[in-house]
């Protein structure tokens, strides 16, 4: 299985961590592909940042919460995108 990520998904990715879980920066046109990459994107950056050990520290908690809001937000795009 091979993972194209474009050159921009990681400084999207940042941008979008950085909005805080009540505005959303995540853009409406986005295609089918770009939010597949997109939520790579997420589900690498996961995997690479964070450890078990993480949930049981507070200062990583939010971030962990804001990281799975925005991956909750991207799958739920990408399902009405794909059932639309």
């Amino acid at each position: 299985m091979k993972i194209s990520i474009s050159s921009e998904m990681p400084s999207q990715l940042e941008e979008l961590l950085s909005a805080g879980p009540k505005e959303s920066s995540l853009p409406k046109a986005l295609s089918n592909r770009e939010l597949e990459e997109l939520l790579d994107a997420i589900n690498l950056h996961f995997l690479f940042n964070y450890n078990e050990m993480d949930f049981f520290k507070k200062d990583k908690i939010e971030e962990i919460k804001l990281f799975l809001d925005l991956r909750h937000e991207v799958l739920s795009q990408f399902k009405n995108e794909k059932f639309d």
